[in-house]
């Protein structure tokens, strides 16, 4: 069994203060109006205030919003790594800030942020725009005063948990500038890290909804298993098929996504992060042990292989 961090929330108050911090340290611009990452970290912690709520929803929203201020920040690292303007960098924060709104509705519904019949991405680019992109009386307007990034930001929010991106981005019907794509990428890379190494400490009754003790007398199919050898596979398998192994198993294919960043990669296999998952959960089944390891090499060789062929950035 983990050793679990404490789910508390004046711990993790205390961290997203930090965080908070961290954001603000390097945002640095003089035309703060109307492109304002301080801002809409204000709009935005004054929104959860307002809502009303027991505390086992308040714990789930002080990590969802520690988790912004992660995902913000990981923006921000990348916007000063790759040089971009002041005016991206408030943007790249932005992005991260407001990228998970729809996860504020889903605990509110469901108590937790595991469902797989909520699309959160949908949900929260509905509930900012739902009045249209540009429209002045959407609720984004509380968070960001100008309708001038509203494309972007909308589909920043929208692509961030697509199974495929380029897909996706055909799909849209949409133009989007090489730095829109290029930050729609970072957005999922960082979220994804951060989602990953959240996994590694957090009880999957919280994560996905299931404990850890349940969990462990899954069996994997072959055809599963197949799945990951084909590096196709597909991450819950629609709801009609969904069980809890295929959810946890989920995240061992994010590493195959094609519009990963290098970073992501990198930080994968320097963390250690596919040992570290797999060992999280005590697994009792013998030939469920066998295909977790088989996983792990398929994924692992796939992060070497990604990272060997050098096309990134």
């Amino acid at each position: 069994m983990r050793n679990f961090k404490i789910l508390e929330s004046p711990e993790v108050i205390k961290e997203s203060i930090r965080l908070k911090r961290c954001v603000y340290n390097n945002v640095h611009y003089n035309d703060s109006y109307p492109l304002s990452v301080i801002s809409t970290i204000t709009a935005l912690e004054n929104y959860i205030k307002s809502l009303k709520m027991d505390i086992d929803k308040k714990v789930l929203l002080a990590h969802k919003l520690a988790h912004t201020y992660r995902i913000a920040h990981l923006m921000l690292e990348y916007a000063i790594k790759y040089e971009l303007s002041q005016r991206e960098l408030a943007l790249y924060a932005i992005v991260g800030l407001l990228h998970d709104f729809g996860r504020i509705e889903e605990i509110m519904q469901t108590g937790n942020f595991a469902g797989i019949s909520i699309n959160h991405a949908q949900i929260g680019v509905e509930q900012l725009f739902d009045n249209g992109i540009g429209n002045p009386n959407s609720l984004i307007r509380q968070f960001v005063k100008t309708p001038d990034y509203d494309k972007a930001i909308y589909y920043a929010i929208l692509f961030h948990n697509v199974l495929n991106l380029q897909k996706a981005v055909f799909e849209s019907k949409q133009t989007f500038s090489f730095s829109e794509r290029k930050m729609f990428a970072r957005l999922r890379s960082a979220d994804k890290q951060d989602i990953m190494n959240f996994l590694t400490f957090t009880p999957t009754k919280t994560t996905i909804g299931v404990s850890e003790d349940e969990l462990a007398k899954s069996l994997i199919t072959s055809s599963t298993l197949r799945e990951f050898t084909n590096h196709n596979f597909k991450r819950y398998g629609g709801e009609e098929d969904y069980t809890d192994i295929r959810h946890w198993l989920s995240h061992y294919s994010f590493v195959f996504d094609p519009s990963n960043t290098r970073e992501l990669l990198e930080w994968v296999k320097k963390s250690n992060w596919l040992d570290l998952y797999s060992k999280s959960i005590a697994f009792t089944e013998p030939d469920t042990v066998n295909k977790i390891a088989e996983i792990q090499k398929i994924c692992s060789d796939f992060v070497e292989n990604r990272l060997a062929a050098g096309m990134y950035e």
